[in-house]
């Protein structure tokens, strides 16, 4: 049996990471791996990529999305200013919601 400690590692160790997985991608993101990812239908045909399409854009790495077989591909080209100015304003959030 593996846990999240192996997931997590495989993901670090990958060349590529082929997904559906919202934090596969966020994994993905952290430690630079390029992924691919791949819409998730619903068994009614909805859309169940909301979430990573919302991360992506919040990362900045929005314009690589596909609509030719519902991929969307990712080389390892990273934002990192930008996704550190979102968990700092995050953070922020958090700190003062909670006091």
């Amino acid at each position: 049996t593996s846990g999240p400690e192996v997931f997590i590692e495989l993901i670090d160790k990958a060349g590529l990471v082929y997904t559906d997985s919202f934090h596969a991608v966020v994994f993905s993101m952290i430690f630079h791996t390029p992924f691919v990812v791949f819409n998730r239908e619903h068994s009614n045909k909805s859309d169940m990529s909301g979430r990573i399409k919302t991360l992506l854009e919040i990362a900045g790495m929005n314009g690589g999305i596909s609509r030719e077989k519902h991929i969307i591909n990712y080389p390892a080209d990273y934002n990192d200013d930008r996704i550190a100015f979102k968990r700092e304003r995050s953070v922020e959030f958090l700190r003062s919601a909670l006091s």
